[in-house]
């Protein structure tokens, strides 16, 4: 699925008058685990970046290049449309 499919298909999910659950990923094999458990979508938020690369809790030392990083590898490598949270970088 290319970046196009994939942000239809978050168009749609968004659309659904249901809530859609999302589970974090913080690096591929998450992301790989999470997509073959059947979720419709993926997010990668600034706390999970941190801990999983620093071992620290989220307070501003994941940059907003560090987010784009984790973020590139994980829409590269799985079919489901990614949401992420990068406010503080």
């Amino acid at each position: 699925m290319d970046m196009y499919e994939k942000r239809i298909r978050l168009k749609q999910l968004m659309a659904e008058p249901a809530c859609t659950p999302l589970m974090g990923a913080y690096d591929i094999l998450s992301a790989r685990i999470i997509e073959q458990t059947g979720f419709p979508a993926l997010y990668c938020g600034s706390f999970v970046t941190s801990a999983s690369a620093l071992g620290l809790p989220d307070v501003g030392l994941v940059q907003l290049h560090d987010m784009l990083d984790v973020a590139r590898q994980i829409a590269k490598e799985t079919t489901l449309p990614l949401v992420c949270d990068a406010d503080t970088g």
